[in-house]
């Protein structure tokens, strides 16, 4: 059994894979689409949801005695928390591409008890030669729950009995994104005019807005701020982290309040922004979705 402090996009280990046991490692190819891969070489963030589906959801739980246990109790592993971050390999679209990692069963230490299933994986490309460049970090919690059952039974007073607890990991507070890390902040936190409307599209089969469908909206509404802030968005995402406190659903319009910040590296500087999604009139603790998001040149 293990406790771990909590990983950060700020201080994701160069490998969040290296403390797997080789036994529960598992390695696969990606087929990547043309829009993956940027003008100069670099995979988009975007991708982890295609390399935790290829990796964990149709290899390690497809094939798991857990999944059936799943199916007849009705849960539902939901995506609390996202950190991705973009490594320094480049590739072409012919490049070879792998995803290695896996998952882990972990208790919350925080508050009331939850299980989760922790997602890591790290992206390479597969060079000929043998060179594995590494393209994506990436670290998924996922808390399980029962989200079609009756308010009172959708919490799991035990582990499904095909699972075996790993360890505990705390549950940090989506709110700690607003104001976690030494930076320079440029403006004070403030609502956008226009706000972002859901549809169908941007739903899935769980009933509310996919999870990974935030990511996109919220880079190009911190494009556009950049750009209302007199900076330029010749800008690459290479951080993203994500903490979601509650759903939103087709039909609904929120508002982004965002507020962005230079932070210093040893060498040079990133540009970055934490936003969060909040009901129109509710404060923003209250928010339902909250992100930190970071870009190079």
């Amino acid at each position: 059994m293990f406790a771990r402090a909590a990983w950060t996009g700020l201080n994701l280990p160069a490998d969040p894979t290296a403390h797997l046991p080789l036994e529960r490692k598992l390695r696969v190819p990606l087929s990547l689409r043309y829009e993956d891969i940027s003008q100069d070489g670099r995979l988009a963030l975007s991708t982890a949801g295609h390399a935790l589906s290829a990796l964990v959801w149709s290899r390690a739980l497809e094939h798991h005695r857990a999944r059936e246990e799943f199916l007849r109790e009705g849960i539902v592993p939901i995506l609390s928390r996202l950190v991705v971050r973009g490594e320094e390999g480049r590739i072409g679209i012919r490049t070879p591409v792998e995803a290695e990692g896996g998952f882990e069963v972990v208790q919350s230490t925080e508050g009331k008890v939850r299980y989760r299933i922790d997602m890591v994986a790290k992206v390479f490309s597969a060079q000929e030669n043998g060179e594995r460049k590494p393209l994506l970090s990436i670290l998924a919690e996922h808390v399980l729950t029962r989200p079609f059952a009756p308010p009172s039974q959708r919490a799991l007073d035990r582990l499904p009995g095909s699972l075996s607890l790993d360890g505990e990991r705390p549950e940090l507070p989506p709110q700690g994104l607003l104001e976690e890390g030494e930076v320079e902040w440029f403006e004070a936190m403030a609502q956008e005019p226009v706000p972002i409307v859901f549809g169908i599209g941007h739903t899935d089969a769980n009933q509310h807005v996919n999870s990974l469908a935030y990511l996109r909206l919220f880079e190009d509404a911190i494009l556009r701020h950049l750009a209302a802030l007199g900076l330029h968005t010749r800008r690459f995402l290479v951080l993203a982290e994500l903490r979601y406190r509650k759903p939103c659903f087709a039909g609904e319009a929120l508002f982004l309040w965002l507020r962005s910040y230079k932070r210093m590296l040893s060498l040079g500087y990133r540009i970055g922004t934490v936003a969060v999604l909040v009901e129109q009139g509710e404060q923003i603790e209250r928010g339902r979705v909250f992100g930190r998001f970071e870009f190079e040149e």
